[in-house]
């Protein structure tokens, strides 16, 4: 049990950093103490280690230029393919020589190899990373080797029945996730299939598999088969990228290989490759791909044998194999799962039962190709065809599970209560029967109960005289104004469901003003949603030139609005007796830096309240926005203010702005569990030390404002 021990210490000693890490010291000490004696100098020696790591990693004058928002010369290179935001390291910053080598991520999508160069504003990073990189740079290709040959070329005889099929191809034989549609992934996340559209450990063992099985037919010698199948291992990390979970797998699948005639405990080696991995990369901490990998490959090895052996005397051992498997893995993952997908993706295990027996077929035929297309193309491209039609069934599924009602199920116990059922499930299969079966009901029960209050209360919680509600989106921004029957939505969050169900809720059926501040996914992803059986009268729009792919959708939609207007500063208007008006960017937005730089800002004042909609803009744009409208920002005392808080909290705020506002109220729009750490404790801070009152989609749901200023809550996170 002792490596088991130091994975945990590592990890949480990494993971939360001082002071509650001497806490976790101090407790995995203990344990081993009085557990087994001859453990505790190893948990010394890898709490140690850990902090070595910790420490050579940290790059302390980085940090505080990101605090600062200091824009500065950079060039990165990415370190993994990337949509929305993409992982990178610091290859050259002249102004601080000492932050070469940090970990970070910029904002953009960029592929594997390619570096981005130029003036760039470097933020705090509360997730993977020390920094989080703004801006637009100049990309420059990866620089030409075998690696990329192989892509260019693979990328060239791409072929397949359909778009999605192709992409799924190229995802899970080279890494190449670039040609999926954002629809397409946000159906495979809902159906806990996104371990499909890349490679993971599994195709790290279809490809050592295949290797010793075609080695079989030329040499018995275990040495020989061992050394190659190592060999071209490290060669298949190389071309689909260094990812966390592949870098898992290859790690255990070697320690599995070199330890293969003594026999290895398969939990002892996952354990060992976390801590090593950590130690090297402390980076993986926060990083929910190697989470995820971690506890699938944990949730298989214990728990997968016991459920098997449990189903496999009710239903045939081929199909409690797999269910077991598939159960296990999703099991295990689902604390992780719900911060992620704020909910129980209902139909996973079904999904994943469906699509992984061509997993393999798949990745077999996908890497064959990889192997040939530069000396035989056209026998490349047939292979790749071939791949596609396994590839297809997984998009069928894919399609068909998705478009079923009630995806995702409510959650209500929070990672507590998931926590407390996947202990309580484990231990009534693997050890303590009762003690399993007495937490699984308690669980159970306290989840019915509280859902059933939630029930009640969700639906008698909205006042009928609303004249603001903040749609619970997850994490995006969806807000709805009225007066006098006209209706202004302001963003519609990342996904359809969540602003349709709360536009449907509170009776919107047209929406007399539109506005899409900017063209980031979390907060026009939804459009289709926010127009599904409604009519709409304006939009307005960023007049920011993004050329990200979303940017067409959005325009083929917007195409059953009456009229769509660039909004920019000067326009005003009227929602019944509400009066608005932009206060940025500029009709042109020049000035901007980056889409959330362009962000559409507006103050909406009635007679008894007044409401700035900040949307993503940053503390640059803040101080701007000042610079213009520094008296005009000042509201009269007679009315109260509300602030929907901009980009969700984040540490990117003009502190002296929020101060001169002094809000009344202070909406945040945010997802329970992001990965981003919003709100910070910094914006939250600021907050508290003027007196608003907070309140918070992922602690209270959606938050209603009526009267002269009072406010409700849906009661959900």
């Amino acid at each position: 049990m002792t490596p088991i021990l130091i994975a945990v210490t590592v990890w949480l000693h990494i993971g939360l950093g001082p002071p509650l890490a001497i806490a976790v010291d101090v407790l995995a000490i203990t344990v081993a103490a009085i557990w087994s004696r001859r453990s505790l100098g190893f948990v010394l020696l890898f709490i140690v280690l850990a902090q070595v790591g910790v420490n050579l990693s940290t790059h302390q004058e980085l940090r505080s230029i990101a605090r600062e928002f200091k824009t500065e010369q950079v060039t990165l290179l990415a370190t993994a393919d990337g949509s929305a935001i993409s992982k990178v390291r610091i290859l050259a910053m002249p102004a601080c020589r000492s932050c070469e080598g940090a970990i970070g991520q910029y904002g953009g999508p960029l592929t594997a190899g390619q570096t981005v160069s130029g003036r760039l504003m470097l933020r705090p990073s509360f997730g993977y990373g020390e920094f989080v990189a703004r801006g637009r740079g100049f990309i420059d290709e990866p620089r030409a080797s075998v690696v990329a040959a192989i892509h260019q070329a693979f990328s060239k005889h791409l072929s397949g029945l359909t778009p999605e099929s192709r992409a799924l191809v190229a995802g899970l034989s080279i890494g190449d996730t670039s040609g999926l549609s954002k629809e397409f992934s946000d159906q495979l996340k809902v159906l806990s299939l996104t371990h499909l559209n890349a490679v993971s450990g599994a195709n790290c063992a279809i490809v050592v598999g295949l290797v010793f099985y075609v080695l079989g037919f030329v040499t018995r010698r275990r040495g020989v088969r061992i050394f190659v199948a190592l060999c071209l291992l490290a060669g298949y990390v190389q071309l689909v990228g260094a990812g966390a979970s592949v870098i898992r797998a290859a790690i255990m699948a070697s320690i599995v290989l070199l330890a293969f005639a003594r026999g290895v405990w398969p939990l002892g080696a996952l354990c060992n490759t976390a801590s090593v991995m950590l130690i090297f990369q402390p980076n993986f901490a926060t990083d929910y791909g190697f989470a995820l990998s971690v506890f699938a490959t944990a949730g298989i090895l214990v728990l997968a044998p016991a459920l098997h052996q449990w189903l496999s005397a009710k239903l045939p051992a081929w199909l409690s194999l797999a269910l077991s498997v598939t159960v296990a893995a999703q099991l295990w993952c689902m604390p992780i799962l719900l911060g992620l997908q704020g909910g129980v993706p209902t139909y996973a295990v079904l999904a994943n039962l469906l699509a992984e027996p061509v997993v393999a077929p798949i990745t077999i035929l996908g890497i064959v190709a990889a192997a040939i297309c530069v000396p035989l193309p056209t026998v490349a491209h047939l292979l790749i065809w071939f791949a596609s039609i396994p590839a297809q069934w997984i998009v069928a599924v894919t399609k068909t599970l998705s478009g079923l009602p009630n995806v995702t199920l409510g959650w209500h116990t929070g990672l507590v209560g998931m926590l407390a059922l996947v202990v309580g499930l484990t231990l009534w299969l693997t050890r303590s029967k009762l003690f399993g079966a007495g937490l699984l009901v308690f669980v159970l029960l306290t989840e019915i109960i509280w859902s059933g209050v939630g029930a009640v209360r969700g639906s008698s919680w909205l006042p009928t005289d609303w004249s603001i509600v903040n749609c619970d989106v997850g994490q995006g921004d969806g807000l709805v104004i009225r007066d006098s029957g006209q209706v202004a939505v302001v963003d519609v969050g990342r996904d359809d469901q969540p602003i349709n169900d709360c536009l449907s809720r509170l009776g919107v059926k047209q929406i007399d003003l539109l506005v899409l501040t900017h063209y980031d996914a979390d907060h026009i992803g939804g459009l289709a949603g926010a127009l599904k059986g409604r009519r709409v009268g304006t939009a307005l729009i960023t007049p920011f030139p993004d050329t990200r792919p979303l940017v067409s959708k959005v325009t083929a939609l917007l195409r059953q609005a009456k009229r769509v207007v660039k909004s920019g500063i000067g326009l005003t208007g009227t929602l019944g007796s509400v009066s608005w008006q932009v206060l940025s960017p500029t009709q042109t937005a020049v000035e901007a830096s980056d889409s959330n730089d362009a962000s559409i800002v507006m103050r909406w004042e009635t007679s008894d309240w007044v409401l700035y909609t900040m949307a993503d803009l940053g503390e640059r744009g803040q101080m701007r926005m000042v610079e213009r409208f520094g008296g005009y920002l000042n509201h009269p005392t007679n009315k109260r203010l509300i602030l929907k808080v901009a980009h969700h909290g984040s540490a990117d705020q003009y502190p002296e702005l929020i101060e001169a506002m002094h809000p009344d109220l202070a909406l945040l729009s945010v997802g329970l569990g992001n990965s981003y750490g919003h709100p910070t404790q910094r914006t939250l801070s600021v907050l508290k030390s003027v007196g608003s009152t907070i309140l918070r989609t992922d602690l209270q749901g959606a938050l209603a404002v009526y009267g002269s200023l009072r406010y409700a809550v849906s009661g959900g996170g």
